[in-house]
């Protein structure tokens, strides 16, 4: 989730004076913006011209912050529910292979037959059963409602991300 850092960016700007145009604004916006997706930008900010970095900077330690608690709680909500599914996966029959498949589950929550297949080195039958099987337990859900290419989504990784 990128809007936490933006959001603070608005915050920020409406308390502080410290951009002399919108001109700065919006190049401010597209800094944020591109920190946000990993981005590094070369030119000079309409701060370092005006001075205002203590106050930058806190902006940016806030953002910094933001993140990392949000980092922390999805983290938290995720181990808990790998936790849940593994206790809920404990009294199946294919118990080993099932907990391989939560663990494909955790790095790909959308997946097809085909991927799974692929993943576990498996037959394409073998492996439209294991996903039929998290069906009826509830782990994923079919999400294309067509006879053929389907898609299974792992609604509840997808929620806690």
């Amino acid at each position: 989730m990128r809007a936490p850092l933006v959001d603070l960016y608005h915050d920020e700007s409406a308390q502080h004076s410290f951009f002399e145009d919108a001109s700065d604004v919006r190049e401010v916006h597209n800094y944020v913006r591109a920190l946000d997706y990993g981005l590094e930008r070369s030119k000079t900010l309409p701060i370092s011209r005006l001075g205002e970095w203590e106050n930058w900077l806190l902006f940016f330690l806030k953002g910094i912050s933001s993140q990392s608690l949000d980092a922390i709680t999805r983290i938290e909500r995720l181990g808990q529910l790998r936790a849940a599914y593994r206790e809920r996966l404990r009294s199946e029959r294919a118990v080993g292979r099932l907990l391989q498949i939560l663990d494909v589950l955790f790095e790909r929550p959308i997946l097809n037959i085909r991927q799974l297949e692929a993943a576990l080195n498996v037959p394409y039958r073998t492996a439209q059963r294991y996903i039929e099987r998290l069906e009826e337990i509830g782990i994923l859900r079919e999400v294309t409602g067509q006879a053929r290419n389907r898609l299974y989504r792992a609604d509840e990784i997808i929620e806690a991300l």
